[in-house]
């Protein structure tokens, strides 16, 4: 981004340095750390020099949200028809201890070895390229469609990586071979 250009999208608001301002000064307004501010305006090569006049970036604050459901959809790079009945979710809960935990769950998808060579599904989020996956077990309530679910405790905090991915696919517990995500979803998606 140019010094004074709105070139990037700015997940959050615009704001020009005034006399006086420093990052220091401008994280504290806005109940950030000037590490988030620094992450969110990579044209800042130097905190110590910034200048009157210049655009910043603030970053939307992460709010205190302490569930939330992601439905999950057909990925794109799904390369397996599903039947109309194809679905799920996960469930972001802020647990005690500064945790979160994770259940996904599927219904309507067919055994994973009708897709390959796999005997179950895991579902992941992907945060700032770390997974962390759960792998999900079967269930069949009353003879109906099987119903895949898992859960995975997590210390980082979701909700502060909106753009983080969530995803069920095919696995083989012996192998460690997976198949394209199935279905998907980011973090941003969530609905309280």
């Amino acid at each position: 981004m140019s010094e004074n250009r709105k070139d990037v999208i700015c997940e959050g608001e615009y704001y020009t340095i005034q006399a006086g301002d420093t990052l220091s000064k401008i994280a504290n307004r806005y109940n950030l750390t000037v590490e988030q501010l620094i992450k969110a305006n990579s044209q800042i090569k130097n905190p110590n020099k910034i200048f009157v006049g210049q655009l910043i970036c603030i970053p939307a604050k992460v709010d205190s949200t302490k569930e939330c459901a992601i439905v999950l959809t057909l990925s794109r790079e799904a390369n397996v028809a599903l039947p109309a009945i194809a679905g799920g979710v996960v469930l972001i809960q802020r647990i005690d201890g500064g945790n979160y935990a994770l259940t996904f769950a599927a219904t309507g998808l067919p055994s994973p070895k009708s897709i390959g060579d796999f005997d179950t599904y895991i579902g992941s989020i992907t945060i700032e390229g770390q997974e962390y996956s759960a792998v999900l077990r079967e269930t069949a309530p009353f003879e109906q469609e099987p119903t895949w679910a898992g859960t995975r405790i997590i210390s980082v905090n979701p909700f502060a990586f909106p753009e983080s991915t969530v995803t069920i696919l095919t696995f083989d517990l012996e192998t460690s071979v997976r198949s394209n995500p199935i279905l998907g979803g980011t973090v941003g998606e969530c609905k309280r």
